[in-house]
């Protein structure tokens, strides 16, 4: 079970705190980045935002989750000015969805074609649910 806390009052693209009671089971992901299966990385923020987070689906699925357990999200952008186009993927991806989230931006991954690289803590109720 989930309970979103949001207590400044604004309205939230992500939520301030999620509390999760316990009895179910957690998974913490590695920091994810835009590698297709044969190691290439697509360009442009946009397709490596959506190539990242469909290897973070991949993570999650072989956890019996979805995107709909993840409570916790953190990003890593290379450069500010890829924000915007990030923001409007993420929208697209994650829809209603509102995990926690922190963004930071980085000087570089760890390759310089990698623009940005995502890790997450999901959490399902208990170990029959995803």
């Amino acid at each position: 079970m989930k309970t979103f806390h949001n207590p400044n009052g604004l309205p939230p693209t992500y939520s301030d705190g999620i509390e999760v009671s316990s009895g179910g089971k957690t998974l913490y992901t590695a920091g994810q980045v835009a590698y297709r299966h044969d190691k290439s990385i697509p360009e442009g923020i946009e397709a490596q935002t959506l190539q990242t987070y469909t290897n973070l689906e991949a993570v999650l699925k072989s956890a019996g989750m979805n995107l709909d357990n993840i409570v916790k999200q953190t990003i890593f952008l290379t450069d500010p000015d890829d924000f915007t186009g990030f923001a409007k993927t993420r929208t697209g991806i994650m829809g209603d969805r509102k995990p926690a989230s922190t963004l930071v931006y980085v000087k570089q991954l760890i390759q310089p074609e990698l623009l940005i690289e995502i890790e997450v803590i999901a959490a399902s109720p208990d170990s029959n649910q995803s």
